[in-house]
C-alpha cells in the first residue's frame, strides 16, 4: 500500500482555526445566535438583517463591520458538512473580542490587519489603512507572523 501524502509532520498543530489562542480576556456576543447560512469558523459574521435579533449570516448586505468571528465550539453535529462549518441554524458562538487563530490568506506580519470578505466573511490581511477590494477593516490585527495557509494569532485587545 503505497503512502498517500509525501510528508509527515512531527509537531502537532497548535491549534485550529477558530480556536481561542489562549484564557485570556475573551468577549462574546451578549445572546447566543443561530445562523442563518453555514458558516466557517474562524471567519467574520454578520448580523441577519432579516433576523437581527437571532441569526448572523457569512454574508455581508452592505459594508458594516462584522458583529464577531465564530468560534470552534464543537457544538453542531452535522455529518453532511465539514468539522469546521457550522451548519445553517445550528447555535453559533461568537467572539467580538479576544485572541483567535485565523488562516494566513497571504504572508503576514505583526501588527497586520485582518479585513473581514464582505462576499464570505473569510480573512484577508494587509497594513491598517489599507483599500482591501471587497473587504472591511476590522479591529482585529496578527500578533504573530506566519507563511499564507499558516494559523497566525490575530487579537483586538493585545
Amino acid at each position: 500500500m503505497a503512502f498517500a501524502g509525501n510528508t509527515v509532520a512531527i509537531e502537532p498543530a497548535p491549534a485550529v482555526q477558530g480556536d481561542r489562542v489562549n484564557n485570556g480576556a475573551i468577549f462574546y456576543t451578549c445572546h447566543n445566535f443561530l445562523t442563518a447560512t453555514p458558516c466557517k469558523v474562524g471567519e467574520f459574521v454578520w448580523r441577519d438583517p432579516a433576523k437581527p435579533e437571532i441569526a448572523v449570516k457569512k454574508l455581508s448586505s452592505g459594508s458594516s463591520v462584522p458583529l464577531g468571528i465564530v468560534e470552534r465550539t464543537h457544538e453542531y453535529t452535522d455529518l453532511s458538512v465539514d468539522s469546521l462549518t457550522v451548519p445553517a441554524y445550528a447555535n453559533v458562538t461568537i467572539v467580538e473580542k479576544g485572541a483567535m487563530w485565523a488562516t494566513a490568506d497571504t504572508t503576514v506580519s505583526v501588527g497586520m490587519k485582518a479585513f473581514a470578505t464582505l462576499a464570505n466573511g473569510s480573512i484577508k490581511f494587509a497594513a491598517s489603512g489599507a483599500t482591501v477590494t471587497g473587504a472591511i477593516e476590522t479591529s482585529w490585527a496578527a500578533f504573530t507572523a506566519g507563511a499564507a495557509g499558516d494559523l497566525v494569532m490575530i487579537s483586538n485587545v493585545l
